[in-house]
């Protein structure tokens, strides 16, 4: 794993308590994404079988399973992936980092990264994209999530609204540039939305319903 992935597990087994904490907050919105990922993959499968990137603390993964799917999650936080297994017990939950996981032969109907991909640089988030395409089946369908952002950039920036100061990596988006980022690695946009923050209103999440490119 890269020393940046490193100092982001670091962070995130830091927080995870905390994250925990403020499960009350984000689970209506997160019962919103589930609503809408699995509404939407229920009209191409009769039982999606779902991957979810980085779950945390399990409160979507909860609601996907409780939804009828069936869910794998992978997590690279021991601590976040040991109240993801209590939150969420109905959650395959693999624990590992994304790119180094070797899936073998799975394929999804569908995979939810809320909150994943900004954590990767500006070369690996193009592996991560790589291998979301490579794990979905024909059919399939990706909801990518990340904040919305004026300007582009990456670096190691203090975790915002959490306690301690604790500095992770991420990288920041404008819409033009997670576009583009989507087209060039072989995805079509099928909708795209902008939701509101749970715990702060200057914060907005852009959220993208993606598929692989029909060849």
């Amino acid at each position: 794993m890269k020393d940046y992935l490193q100092i982001n597990k670091k962070a995130y087994n830091t927080l995870a308590q905390e994250f925990y904490d403020k499960d009350d907050v984000r689970d209506p919105p997160s019962k919103a994404i589930s609503n809408y990922f699995v509404g939407h993959l229920k009209k191409r499968f009769h039982n999606p079988f779902i991957l979810e990137l980085g779950p945390g603390t399990g409160h979507i993964a909860k609601f996907m399973t409780n939804s009828g799917c069936n869910v794998d999650a992978i997590e690279f936080s021991d601590k976040m992936a040991e109240i993801c297994r209590k939150n969420s017990p109905k959650t395959n939950l693999i624990f590992g980092d994304f790119l180094d996981y070797d899936f073998q032969d799975k394929k999804y109907s569908g995979i939810l990264a809320v909150a994943f991909i900004h954590l990767f640089n500006s070369e690996d988030v193009k592996l991560v994209m790589k291998k979301v395409h490579g794990l979905l089946d024909k059919r399939g369908l990706a909801l990518i999530s990340t904040t919305l952002n004026d300007k582009v950039e990456e670096g190691y920036f203090v975790k915002e609204n959490f306690s301690g100061e604790v500095k992770r990596f991420r990288r920041r988006y404008t819409p033009s540039e997670i576009e583009n980022l989507i087209n060039d690695t072989n995805f079509d946009i099928v909708e795209s939305n902008i939701s509101e923050d749970s715990e702060s209103r200057e914060k907005k999440w852009m959220n993208y319903l993606i598929e692989k490119v029909k060849l």
